[in-house]
């Protein structure tokens, strides 16, 4: 069982550990959630609960838990989006690391252990952990594994499907990590000012500018359950245009701020490539055109291939 410290008994024990827990509209699995953080085999953790204007009664039913359990709860009226809530509770946070679990998703019981030990073990060098996941359908029946997903990564720069070390250019080119599995460094967090509030997600801009100042350690085992949940607003066409126009927010940054001469190049096209073919099959045709003249500017030096010519017709439906 996890036990909570607080004020000057934060010297007396070893690394803390921050849960910060979001729930919109998660009634039904966010005691699962909790649970998880609960039962920990590492004691030291602080559990910070926020609710995002749920009208499902998760508000009223998390001040209740958190009033028995004496934990930190923001219970906000409005959804105000995962960036924003993440970067309001994390004002609260006293941990040395942190986690950003979402209110349907599990923790496994040795996910923290393992984490501090990785990390610790590793060096301050090594801002981030991750691993492997499994993932669960709406009454927690297991679904499948997130490493069965990576078995077509390009062997070329994958010889290992969970990498560590610097992976700037590994993060651009492919999708790799499963976003629960996530334990980082509270400086790593304060020194990047934490999440963008102007995207509808955190996690692939958050990764980038983090591999600029920090490396990545993992583990291979799972050790996060993801929920799927069908209807949920991953599922939803207003989410996968929300999405794509963080996309191309997050392109522009990389091009203007991020990308250095030393970088892979290809990995942007890569991944501008892969965001142009999901914008069209979606018919999202402002985004797309958008990350097109991201694209022809990136390569108006290069000696253009067929697969260039491919993506600028598709660009033009």
């Amino acid at each position: 069982m996890v036990f909570i410290y607080s004020g000057d008994k934060l010297s007396e024990m070893g690394s803390l550990v921050t849960v910060i827990l979001i729930c919109y509209n998660q009634r039904g699995w966010v005691q699962e959630a909790i649970d998880s953080v609960l039962n920990q085999t590492y004691p030291y953790v602080e559990l910070i609960v926020v609710d995002v204007g749920s009208n499902d009664g998760s508000n009223l039913y998390l001040k209740n838990v958190c009033d028995q359990l004496d934990l930190e709860f923001i219970g906000l009226e409005e959804n105000i989006g995962n960036c924003r809530a993440f970067n309001l509770a994390f004002k609260f946070c006293k941990g040395d690391y942190v986690i950003d679990l979402a209110g349907d998703d599990v923790l496994l019981s040795e996910r923290i252990e393992k984490g501090v030990k990785k990390l610790e073990e590793y060096g301050t060098d090594f801002g981030f952990h991750y691993s492997d996941a499994e993932y669960i359908d709406e009454k927690s029946r297991l679904i499948g594994q997130h490493s069965s997903s990576l078995r077509n990564l390009p062997d070329e720069f994958f010889s290992d499907p969970f990498p560590e070390g610097e992976l700037f250019n590994l993060i651009l080119r492919n999708y790799f990590i499963c976003p629960p599995t996530m334990m980082v460094r509270k400086d790593v967090v304060e020194e990047l000012a934490g999440y963008d509030e102007s995207l509808s997600f955190e996690d692939f801009d958050f990764w980038l500018r983090a591999a600029k100042i920090t490396s990545f350690c993992s583990s291979q085992e799972p050790l996060v359950q993801k929920r799927t949940v069908i209807g949920s607003q991953s599922n939803n066409p207003i989410y996968h245009k929300d999405h794509a126009s963080s996309m191309v927010k997050i392109c522009k940054k990389i091009q203007r701020n991020l990308l250095e001469p030393t970088d892979d190049h290809d990995a942007f096209n890569k991944r501008l490539e892969y965001e142009m073919r999901l914008c069209y099959r979606r018919m999202l045709k402002k985004e797309l055109k958008e990350l097109a003249e991201i694209y022809k500017e990136h390569n108006r030096n290069n000696k253009k291939s067929w697969n260039y010519y491919v993506h600028i017709f598709l660009s033009r439906m």
